[in-house]
């Protein structure tokens, strides 16, 4: 059974498609707590060493802002020289994405950090039963200066520059449910010791208001029979600006991003007072899972009761 997964984001888009360009995340660990305890320093992201605090950053992907609180002085942890200042921020989102696509039931949805959000990330899912076979889509705010073409010769150079040999071959031009799209593939060698070859099926899908971009890719040897499916999901892709959904939070640290996904059984209307105790199960079911947090559950368990 496939499920259609409405991604409407209050994204947090900084960057979608260089991650340094803003900010870099610091992962987090149990001696910088300790470190920080002691000396005070605050926040999980590493910034360029020309912001001061205060400076506010307009994201041209999206129109976004982040505010930054607190400059905790270069680190050993923000190791890039382009971005060597730890900072805390404060972000506003502005930009809603809405697309669906259809998403087979292997698929399992992994949790985002707020800065792959912040960089334009919508959704991560791994094959449950193929290891290396796995999903990232992307959201571009469309401007008068975008072009479709600019940005997938960007990312062809960019995935390539990650691999060892890589190449890029059978690029077209699509029209994807009335959409302009672009597709090609890169097949190359992860770097490092045990490298592994890996093959890339990568589709620009210009929406109307927004440029998607689908990331699909799996081990090299088992591409030939992945690429059907992959075909299929990117090919589902459409603008649901119209339809009713359920929302629900795939964020693990995000207060702001919600995720909303409308499956195979009947559409929930959060308007509807039949559907209160429906959608309640859900929401409880979904903090079980650890998809949305306490407050998250408060927050939406007070709306449907209000509604009732």
């Amino acid at each position: 059974m496939k499920k259609i997964y409405s991604i409407i984001f209050i994204c947090l888009s900084l960057s979608s498609l260089d991650v340094n360009a803003w900010f870099i995340y610091i992962p987090g660990s149990v001696t910088r707590a300790i470190g920080d305890a002691i000396t005070g320093a605050k926040g999980d992201i590493c910034v360029r060493d020309s912001y001061k605090v205060g400076d506010v950053i307009t994201s041209p992907q999206t129109g976004n802002t982040a505010k930054i609180l607190s400059l905790s002085g270069t680190s050993s942890i923000c190791p890039n020289p382009t971005n060597p200042i730890r900072a805390d921020v404060e972000f506003t989102f502005n930009f809603i994405s809405k697309v669906s696509f259809e998403l087979p039931d292997d698929y399992e949805i992994q949790p985002m950090k707020n800065l792959e959000r912040f960089n334009g990330r919508l959704l991560f899912a791994k094959s449950r039963s193929v290891s290396g076979k796995e999903i990232l889509i992307f959201s571009n705010l469309k401007t008068p200066t975008s072009d479709i073409q600019q940005m997938a010769n960007n990312m062809e150079r960019n995935q390539i520059a990650l691999l060892k040999e890589g190449t890029s071959k059978n690029s077209e031009r699509l029209n994807i449910n009335g959409y302009g799209a672009l597709r090609f593939e890169i097949v190359g060698t992860k770097k490092g010791v045990f490298g592994t070859d890996v093959t890339f099926l990568i589709t620009l899908i210009d929406v109307g208001n927004e440029i998607i971009v689908i990331n699909q890719y799996s081990p090299t040897n088992i591409y030939t029979d992945s690429k059907a499916e992959f075909i299929s999901i990117a090919n589902s892709t459409k603008n649901i600006s119209s339809e009713s959904s359920v929302i629900t939070n795939n964020a693990v640290d995000s207060k702001s991003t919600t995720l909303t996904e409308i499956s195979t059984k009947p559409k929930l209307s959060l308007q509807s007072e039949n559907n209160s105790v429906m959608k309640l199960e859900l929401l409880n079911d979904l903090l079980k899972k650890g998809l949305i947090n306490q407050n998250d559950y408060e927050s939406k368990k007070a709306e449907i009761l209000k509604n009732m």
